[in-house]
Formats: C-alpha cells, structure tokens, sequence
C-alpha cells in the first residue's frame, strides 16, 4: 500500500528499509514485481520519476535509497527537480507496506480517552502530518476515529490509499466464526472498506458475554480455551478475501510466535508489545527481528497519564519520564524525555504508538528526527530494564495461553 509523501512532507526525513525475506539479493529486490509495481503507481500518480540511486545490505535487511524527481512541467519553482527523497517501506512474507520514517515510527495510540477528544487528536495528528492511525474494536471509538478521518478525506488534507489503518480483533472474538463478523462491525465504525493491518489484540480469548469486553462472573475472567492458531487461520482468510492487507498479532510471546510460525499459511507482519527501557525484552525483539516480524512498541513513556486505580501496586513504570537517566539523556541532546525514549525505539528499529490527545505533544512527538543518541546513551537506557510492564492481566496467570510467563 504506497503512501505518497504529498506536498506537506518533509522530503529530507524518508528512508527505505526492505526485508530480504522474499527477495534474496538487492538485484532481485530491484526486481521485484511488487516493489516495481508500488513505485509505478507512486511515480505515476505524483508526476515524479523514481531511480535507485544506492544501496547496502545491513544485518539482513536492504536499506535503499531512491532518488525522485518531478517529470518537466511538474515542478513547483526552480530548482524543484533537484528534490531528492527516500522511502520506507517494509516487504513482509505476505505483504507489502510502504509508508514514510514518520508514519511508520510514530503511530498513533488511541484508546482510555473521553469521547470528542479522540476524533480532535487523530484530526491533529493527520494535519501535523501522521499518516499511521493504530485503533482496536475494545478502545471502544472506532465511529468517532472513522469519522475524523472520513473528515480529513472530505477536506482534501489526506486520501485513503495515504493512510495505514489499523485494528485489532478483541479477545471475545477469538472464535473463528466470529472474527470475519467483527471486522465488518470494525469497517462500519470506521466507514471503511479495507484494513491496512489487523491484529489478534491478546492470545487468550473470553467468553463472548453480549455487551461485555471483560466478562468477569465472581472476580473470575471468563476465559475461553479457543487456541490462537485456529484463530489466526480465520485471519489469513480475511487476507484471502481483501478485507486486510496484512495480519500480526499483539502481546505474543517467543514460545507462542514459534507454534504460530509453525503452522501459519500467512507469516505475522507485526508483534505489537509493551518495550521501553524498564522494559526491553531484547529475546522477543532479537526474535522477531531474526523472522522479519516488525515490532511495535506501545507504552514506549510507560503510560504515565494512567489514574491511580490503573496503576499496578508496584513494579509499575509509570515514573520512567521522571527517571534520572533518562533525564540527564534528554537535557543532553536539549529534547524532552518523552522525544528521548521514542528516539530509543526508532534507532532500533522498532515502531512505536505513543498515546497523546494534546495537539503540541503530538507535535512534539513527531520532532525526534533532527538528533541521533550515542551508544552510550542507548546502553544506558537500556541497562534501566527492571522487567515492570504496564500491561500485566494478573487475572489471567493461570490459563495456557497467557504470554508473560517466559518473559
């Protein structure tokens, strides 16, 4: 799914990261029918002729760079041919996306807000120029996301085909027959046809309880014994059928993606998992990173805006922001700690959802491309692990699929 950089875009702040996975050698890369066909499309849909200019091999993944001129007659002024850009895109076993560094680091979180703020912030984060929106059935405000963005189509600001839309299929729905019925409850609320990604949202599934996210009956989850792999069977159906472009999964641990590989027609193109520095799992990064999965980082400031009732009794990195190291990181390199922490994800290659509905944070958090830390820095970040998770669903220890026992 090509996302055309548009006029507003930063031209200088675009990279290309390609897997290898299907496509053994650069040569081939270049050859592929589609990698060539996605730039057909984007040069022929901007008036701007593409060439590959270098390329290098680097830890198993092919870093690009593309050269795009505007066709004569395109140009916006003088000297506009000259305007050099690179893009990002990411070629799953699967799937193809191809989005900027922008959209793909700084995806946007959406859930526990009021109602009307969600549709304010993802208005916000479109206009300052995110193009990722990463949503899920159980945040519970998918008609209020669908419409701000149906808004933002209707206004000329962003098309469809420019935005990367994500949901995730809620643990009640983990029934085969039941995950094709809710994406199509998810499409309606969006005013969508198709999703770029859709994810198993959490390996365990609930009972489905009509009108029940969490269906609890004396302080007990009603969990379900439904098995994750014939869940995802019914995903890679939605693949089939061109309701998704591309499927993954969320808060799925090593020994649990390793059973899923094992028998899945359709690889997972993302793992989206709780990581920050109290947090680092470098065995499940170091995981998914040897089988192409792309990792999402959500939590990536460790959820500091929770209320008290929400916070766990200990163990909780609600203060990471406040944290000394991170601190002196931040006045170093004059940035906020909250742009620090996003720039630890994105120099390592992971994608991350931060969660804003503030319209200068959201902008503050887009500014993260203008300063590299050192590995001196990324070390002393990472030697702050502690193993505290935001996410911890205690409730669920004792059942068989529940993913934070090996971590």
């Amino acid at each position: 799914m090509p996302l055309s950089p548009g006029p507003e875009a930063d031209a200088d702040r675009f990279v290309l990261v390609a897997s290898l996975d299907n496509a053994r050698n650069l040569s081939n890369l270049l050859k592929a029918v589609h990698f060539r066909d996605q730039v057909t499309v984007f040069a022929s849909a901007n008036g701007i002729r593409v060439t590959a200019e270098a390329a290098k091999s680097v830890q198993g993944n092919a870093f690009i760079q593309l050269r795009f001129c505007r066709a004569p007659g395109q140009g916006s002024g003088p000297g506009s041919e000259a305007s050099s850009r690179n893009l990002t895109f990411t070629v799953g076993v699967s799937a193809l996306l191809l989005f900027d560094e922008k959209s793909q680091c700084l995806r946007r979180l959406l859930q526990q807000s009021e109602p009307g703020v969600v549709g304010e912030a993802v208005s916000a984060a479109i206009d300052a120029g995110y193009r990722h929106i990463d949503g899920a059935y159980s945040y519970q405000n998918e008609t209020e996301v669908g419409a701000a963005v149906k808004r933002k189509i209707d206004e000329g600001v962003v098309t469809r085909e420019n935005l990367f839309i994500v949901s995730k299929l809620w643990c009640t729905f983990h029934a085969p027959v039941d995950v094709k019925p809710s994406l199509m409850e998810t499409l309606s609320a969006l005013q969508l046809t198709y999703l770029d990604l859709y994810l198993i949202h959490f390996p365990v599934g609930f009972q489905k309880v009509l009108g029940e996210l969490f269906p609890v009956r004396d302080n007990n989850m009603l969990v379900s014994e439904i098995d994750y792999v014939d869940t995802w069977k019914a995903m890679e159906a939605l693949v089939d059928e061109g309701l998704v472009k591309s499927i993954g999964v969320s808060n799925f641990n090593v020994s649990q993606l390793q059973r899923l590989l094992s028998v899945a027609r359709i690889i997972p193109a993302v793992n989206q998992v709780e990581l920050h520095p109290y947090l680092t799992q470098p065995e499940l990064v170091e995981f998914c990173s040897s089988r192409d999965i792309t990792v999402t980082a959500f939590s990536p400031l460790g959820s500091p805006g929770r209320i008290q009732s929400k916070v766990n009794d200990s163990a909780d990195p609600k203060d990471l922001l406040k944290d000394p190291v991170v601190k002196v990181i931040a006045e170093k390199h004059r940035k906020s700690p909250a742009q620090v922490l996003l720039r630890f994800h994105v120099q390592r290659n992971i994608a991350t959802i931060p969660k804003s509905v503030s319209p200068a944070r959201i902008r503050e958090n887009a500014e993260i491309f203008d300063f590299e830390l050192m590995e001196e820095d990324l070390q002393s970040l990472l030697a702050l692990n502690k193993n505290w998770r935001v996410c911890q669903l205690n409730m669920l220890q004792g059942h068989r699929f529940y993913p934070f026992k090996d971590s």
